[in-house]
Order: C-alpha cells, then sequence, then structure tokens
C-alpha cells in the first residue's frame, strides 16, 4: 500500500520563528484522493513538461523535489526538504492570500505524486 503525505505552514510566516511549524498528517489512502489528483492532471492548461525539462527561478527547488521522491516513504529524511520547498512556495504567493490563519501552503505527496497547493 502507498503512503501519503501531507505538510502543512500558515501561508503567512508568523511573527516569531518558534510558532512556524510545521505540521504532517500520515493520510489514509482513498480513491477520493487519486480522483482529486487525477482531475488535476486533467485540468493542466499548456503542454506538459518532463521534470528535465523545467528550470525553477530556484534551483534548489529541483533538488529538493529530486531528494523527497528519492527517499519517499522515509518521511523523516526529508523533511528540511519538504521545509524548505515550503518556506519558498509561500514566499512567491500574493499578499491576499497570506492573510492571517486563513491560508495554509501545503505538500501532498504520493508515491510518483508531489503536489503544492495554497489552501
Amino acid at each position: 500500500m502507498n503512503k501519503i503525505y501531507f505538510w502543512c505552514k500558515t501561508a503567512l510566516k508568523p511573527e516569531r520563528d518558534e510558532e512556524d511549524k510545521l505540521i504532517f498528517y500520515n493520510v489514509e489512502e482513498e480513491q477520493s484522493i487519486r480522483e482529486v489528483i487525477k482531475s488535476l492532471e486533467n485540468k493542466i492548461i499548456g503542454n506538459k513538461k518532463d521534470f528535465s525539462e523545467i528550470s525553477p527561478t530556484n534551483p534548489s527547488v529541483k533538488r529538493w523535489v529530486e531528494t523527497i521522491m528519492k527517499l519517499y516513504p522515509n518521511q523523516e529524511e526529508y523533511i528540511k526538504e519538504v521545509e524548505d520547498l515550503i518556506k519558498t512556495f509561500r514566499s512567491f504567493l500574493q499578499t491576499k492570500s497570506k492573510e492571517k490563519e486563513k491560508f495554509i501552503v501545503g505538500v501532498l505527496q504520493l508515491r510518483d505524486v508531489l503536489l503544492l497547493v495554497p489552501l
């Protein structure tokens, strides 16, 4: 059985670093989660690109994603990479998405899928 992991933080970084806690959930695998991912795949606009063709603004992002995918399912071994990915992702959010305690930023991981989501 594949493991599904979800990490999240508030979209707005708290004023005090000790309040900026990464929350982790080990999610039960359900067909509904697979359906959500399939639906997202069907809504991709533009041409799909292979991961090797992607050049993010921050080159570390690609390294973090590769580490996360390589070390799955041993999530304890790549918490720092998940945290760095979330920190970088939320730094690019629009101001409205950062309303205090209204939104979160998360990473959902299945065996071969990694989603970065603002919720």
